[in-house]
């Protein structure tokens, strides 16, 4: 595995019955320094059951580009649908690094996701620098 493969920052905008949740929003401003600092980019992850208009949104408040996962079985969180469609994301796109809010979808999403992906979590946090 060669780390230089890993790139950019993911902020993922969590969303429940078409809407988002304002955490994911809030975590773009950090995010944004965060990816300039380390010169990449800022890339929002929408996962959802119809979720077009928030990925725009989410590029309005700073994102550099947007990935979509829309479907009828994301319109309510759950843990095996979100955790395979974020592996699968992961796997796929190899992002340095992903901000997830602390929200109760949150904390149960990062977990699982850094397990699948065999990584560390860092939770709870209040500051994060590059």
């Amino acid at each position: 595995m060669s780390f230089e493969e890993y790139k950019n920052l993911w902020v993922f905008v969590e969303t429940e019955e078409n809407e988002a949740k304002p955490v994911g929003f809030q975590l773009l401003g950090p995010g944004r320094e965060l990816a300039d600092k380390m010169g990449e980019k800022l890339i929002a992850v929408v996962v959802g059951g119809k979720v077009e208009e928030i990925a725009k949104d989410a590029i309005r408040y700073g994102a550099d580009e947007a990935i979509i996962v829309e479907g009828d079985e994301y319109f309510n969180y759950s843990t095996d649908a979100f955790g395979i469609a974020m592996k699968t994301l992961a796997d796929k796109y190899k992002p340095a690094a992903c901000l997830i809010g602390a929200t109760n979808n949150g904390r149960d999403l990062g977990p699982r996701l850094a397990c699948d992906l065999s990584t560390g979590l860092t939770a709870d946090c209040t500051g994060l620098d590059f």
